[in-house]
């Protein structure tokens, strides 16, 4: 990686020249690079601005892309700043300075894989932006915006929103000639990394995740978060690679829920010089060289990681990354669902390793809903076979058998729940409780029954 010098890596261009090279030895691709802003609105949800309802969502997308040459109006560096209202604090004297980029150039010849982007104002992330355009690829994102305010709400109601942002986003681009749908990666920078997480776990077409020191390598804030809360939270969909680029002396630095993620291959990527902010490309306004040099090492870093999954290459990474590979991932729900239908409950009983106990009572619980209360049984058996520790599993066969007319066996396994709930370790104190009252007030109606 060459070095980095000079603010903003300080531009050799003369303000006002056209489609000049942008920023000094930043290690731009072979592309030419358009941008565009897609001014759209989401009409399956309304935005709520100072308390009151104003019509669909807005959801503006800032697009780069591979471009053909001479085509678009050069941009200055002022216009990204004035994208988000003009509130980011730069030096004027960088303001006049000509872009990588060209407004409403024509979008170059063939199609290429998309990256959605979420966080950051749009003069930060387009450094990012412009240089992964420069190599091959489709850069979208959307813009910032809360909820129920314009401000954003660090908080799992606003993760979901992001999230859904940047599905909008994924679905409005990828209808673009230019852009290959089958070719899907999800970044984020700070919050912005846990909507990026989350939308690849709900998702079966992303095919990497991004943090930029997200909050996802932070354990205690996915925990304050609720992050794991969230209903479309499933590690077991989650087998894509994820890179993980972060500053070791960021405060709450914790990368124990990222090494959690064990069905998916992740990548660390420490950069020592680096604060919290820089990796939303602030580093590059600093009059400090050695923040510059690590985000350059970060550029690098990210291209190789695009390239490794979407072009098979075998681009090195910094010696300093830790890799861990992925585990094998037990079946999805509907995996399961699709062996039940088609072989039977029984056929469950051919895999060496348990299923999930989570997948198994939802299993069982959707062959009950359809009428099927004798292969809900045979289900939740295989559960508690399986896991015989679990009060769940057998409050949940108890059930089923209460409902089958089998009251004799119903009570041993309520019994069973209620022995085991107080010290299970895989229930929280509602279920606990719940349990225990249940299994508690079922035996006392089941009991005279037995003699």
């Amino acid at each position: 990686m060459r070095a980095i010098t000079g603010l903003l890596l300080l531009l050799l261009v003369p303000p006002g020249t056209a489609n000049a090279a942008g920023f000094a030895d930043i290690g731009y691709g072979p592309h030419p690079v358009g941008y565009r802003s897609l001014l759209r609105s989401d009409p399956s949800r309304t935005f709520v601005d100072d308390g009151r309802v104003v019509g669909q969502r807005p959801v503006r997308i800032d697009l780069w892309y591979p471009a053909r040459k001479e085509s678009g109006k050069a941009i200055l560096f002022r216009e990204y700043v004035a994208a988000d209202g003009g509130v980011t604090a730069v030096k004027p004297e960088l303001l006049e300075t000509v872009m990588r980029a060209a407004r409403g150039a024509a979008f170059g010849e063939g199609s290429f894989p998309l990256v959605v982007y979420a966080h950051t104002e749009t003069c930060k992330k387009a450094i990012l932006a412009e240089y992964l355009a420069s190599h091959g690829f489709v850069f979208a994102s959307p813009a910032v915006l809360g909820t129920y305010d314009k401000e954003i709400d660090p908080g799992m109601t606003d993760v979901e929103t992001q999230a859904r942002d940047l599905e909008f986003t994924i679905g409005t681009v990828g209808a673009l000639a230019a852009v290959d749908s089958t070719r899907v990666a999800t970044a984020g920078m700070s919050f912005g990394a846990l909507s990026a997480l989350l939308v690849a776990m709900r998702n079966g077409n992303v095919d990497a995740v991004m943090s930029f020191d997200g909050g996802i390598g932070s354990t205690p804030n996915v925990e304050n978060f609720g992050f794991e809360r969230s209903p479309f939270h499933d590690t077991t969909r989650l087998r894509v690679p994820i890179l993980h680029l972060f500053g070791p002396k960021v405060p709450g630095t914790q990368l124990d829920y990222l090494r959690s993620l064990v069905y998916a291959e992740r990548y660390f990527a420490p950069f020592e010089p680096l604060d919290h902010s820089d990796f939303s490309g602030a580093a590059v306004f600093t009059d400090d060289g050695a923040k510059h040099a690590a985000f350059g090492a970060v550029l690098d870093t990210v291209r190789s990681f695009l390239n490794r999954v979407f072009r098979g290459s075998s681009d090195a990474f910094p010696s300093t990354v830790e890799t861990l590979a992925a585990k094998p991932a037990p079946p999805t729900i509907e995996e399961v669902r699709h062996l039940v239908r088609h072989r039977g409950a029984k056929a469950l009983r051919e895999r060496l390793q348990p299923y999930p106990l989570e997948i198994l009572r939802k299993t069982a619980s959707w062959l009950n809903d359809y009428g099927k209360a004798a292969e809900a049984r045979e289900v939740l058996a295989i559960a508690v076979e399986s896991y015989p520790q679990s009060a769940r599993a057998h409050f949940g066969l108890a059930v089923i058998l209460i409902n089958l007319g089998d009251s004799m066996k119903a009570a041993k396994h309520f019994a069973r729940s209620l022995e085991l709930a107080p010290t299970d370790p895989l229930l929280d104190e509602a279920a606990r409780k719940r349990i225990i009252d249940s299994a508690a007030e079922r035996l006392k109606l089941l009991r005279p029954l037995d003699h």
